[in-house]
């Protein structure tokens, strides 16, 4: 999903308009109306974009024709543009200059009841995914509350029993009316009072399960920080939901590039935890810096041109030096037949995650950083290709 157009100066010039780009447009052959999936232009969208094109495109084409497929979808409409859209609606309520913060918070109120009913269909839609019964979230954000539970029988069904009904219930509560924060701050803590309880019920060995488990911890991460951050802005308070934004958006980077993308699973399994997530969680600290000195100070345009370079500085490398060294293996392994290391979730998903957990584990006895990661990783002197980067840290890491 390229939801944001990647051109910077062309986004800046739109961000002082608000907007929700959504509600409903006109079928042009029938007349009817349909629904469309809400926008908010704000200064994430320079992230928003790289984050789908160069982090979650590439784990989706090494995944494609797997059910793995619509789960990464539904990440990246769940995710990357609905979590991303309310933190950018809150974003857009600090611009400085406010003769009444609190108004301007206040105000946001639309923008982030419009975004709360994308993300509900879109998290109906990662259940289904889930089930390998649809191929991921539509491109709309259509509804799902006939879903049933696609789920029973398999590891994942405590998603489907007692998510689906509180998201089918705040569904309603969401296309019935205006709310305040305050009352959307409400459903929200419903929502990850499920998400929570639910996944507290799966097995360890699912719930730990290579890219689906990062997936599901990233989704229920990333849920409550929307609630805290509509919860920050119901109280008129610009500094505390800054804060709020601004750790939304570290938690979702660090999930995304350590957990989703399973460098974590990597070192675990190789016996270094934080030899590479380390590195790369510095590198998200130095990104987020920038935001949050400029959230509330700089105008919109001028945090969207901030964020532009240290975006770039940490994706581009991330994306060509470490991310093509984990998927392209898995890619091999899956159109090749590689083998397949069982995980065991009652889904269809479970014959492609057994082939993504055979690459992971590095072979019987094997280390999976070096054979994944070494001939990055291990670079002598100047040849690092990392150099020069926010993840320069990691060059010569597994240099004895």
């Amino acid at each position: 999903m390229l939801k944001k157009t990647l051109t910077t100066l062309a986004l800046a010039t739109s961000l002082l308009a608000a907007g929700c780009g959504g509600g409903s447009s006109s079928d042009s052959g029938s007349g009817t109306a349909v629904q469309t999936r809400n926008d908010v232009a704000g200064p994430l969208d320079v992230l928003q974009g790289p984050l789908s094109a160069q982090v979650l495109a590439p784990l989706a084409t090494a995944v494609a024709g797997t059910p793995l497929a619509g789960v990464v979808n539904c990440l990246d409409q769940a995710v990357v543009a609905d979590v991303l859209d309310v933190a950018d609606a809150v974003a857009l309520g600090l611009a400085p200059g406010a003769s009444d913060p609190a108004a301007a918070l206040s105000a946001t109120a639309a923008n982030v009841q419009a975004e709360l009913g994308d993300l509900v269909a879109d998290l109906q839609g990662l259940v289904a995914s889930l089930a390998a019964g649809a191929t991921g979230c539509s491109s709309n954000a259509a509804a799902l509350p006939g879903l049933g539970n696609p789920l029973t029988g398999t590891d994942f069904a405590a998603l489907g029993s007692q998510l689906l009904p509180v998201l089918n219930s705040v569904q309603s509560q969401l296309a019935g009316g205006a709310l305040s924060l305050g009352q959307l701050s409400g459903l929200m803590s419903q929502v990850t009072q499920a998400l929570n309880g639910a996944l507290g019920l799966i097995p360890s060995d699912a719930a730990n399960a290579p890219v689906v488990g990062g997936v599901l911890q990233v989704v229920s991460q990333a849920a409550a920080d929307v609630q805290l951050i509509v919860a920050a802005a119901a109280t008129g308070n610009p500094s505390t939901a800054a804060t709020r934004v601004t750790t939304t958006v570290q938690n979702l980077l660090n999930g995304l590039l350590t957990e989703v993308i399973p460098i974590a699973q990597i070192e675990s399994t190789s016996g270094r935890p934080g030899a590479v997530s380390n590195g790369v969680l510095s590198a998200v600290t130095q990104l987020t810096s920038v935001f949050s000195g400029g959230l509330g100070s700089l105008s919109n345009a001028g945090l969207a041109s901030a964020l532009t370079n240290p975006t770039s500085l940490l994706l581009n490398p991330f994306e060509n030096d470490v991310l093509s060294l984990i998927l392209a293996p898995i890619q091999s392994a899956i159109s090749g037949g590689g083998t397949s290391l069982p995980i065991v979730t009652g889904t269809p998903l479970d014959s492609v995650l057994g082939i993504v957990n055979g690459v992971l584990s590095g072979g019987v006895g094997g280390d999976p950083l070096t054979s994944l990661l070494g001939s990055l990783l291990g670079v002598l002197g100047n040849s690092c290709l990392l150099a020069g980067t926010p993840l320069a840290a990691l060059c010569g890491v597994l240099v004895p």
